[in-house]
């Protein structure tokens, strides 16, 4: 009996350190986060380690904080977020939204996250799970792109200007 006790205690640390070494090798942030009653906060279980490189603050100062996250959420976005999470909350729809953090040293993160609310039996919210994917350079390519396309818009309509002239 403990021999078998103790086979599946090692199996099951053994399944544990490949999970964890999986959700920590992806390159994205995996995050839990337990529910609170208001429905518009909440305060992590677990965030990867991919925190840092993304932010610039440590697993452990993001665990301890019950609010940094939403301190680093960009002011322009979070009367948004509010709204969009509010709404995952009340209904059983994921969380699947693009919204800007502030980094450690000020940078603008664009990141896309994508979570669901994990329920009981009972449809009673247990706790949010997801992952939040940087999109910064992606972002970046897009604006830089859009004012290409003004300059040309600009030029193009400069020359039609100067040809109807002549």
């Amino acid at each position: 009996e403990h021999d078998h006790l103790s086979r599946f205690g090692a199996a099951l640390r053994h399944a544990e350190q490949r999970y964890r070494t999986l959700v920590e090798e992806i390159p994205a942030v995996t995050f839990m986060a337990a529910l609170d009653d208001s429905a518009d906060a909440f305060s992590e279980l677990y965030v990867s380690p991919q925190i840092e490189t993304l932010l610039g603050f440590t697993q452990k100062e993001w665990l301890e904080d019950p609010v940094l996250w939403y301190r680093q959420l960009h002011p322009d976005d979070q009367e948004r977020w509010h709204g969009e999470f509010a709404r995952t909350c009340s209904t059983a729809e994921p969380f699947d939204s693009v919204y800007r953090f502030i980094a450690r040293d000020g940078r603008v993160v664009w990141v896309h996250g994508h979570a669901k609310v994990v329920r009981d039996r009972d449809g009673r919210p247990l706790f949010l799970q997801g992952v939040a994917f940087d999109i910064t350079e992606r972002k970046q390519a897009e604006e830089a792109m859009a004012r290409l396309n003004q300059t040309l818009e600009q030029r193009v309509a400069l020359a039609v200007a100067e040809a109807e002239q002549r």
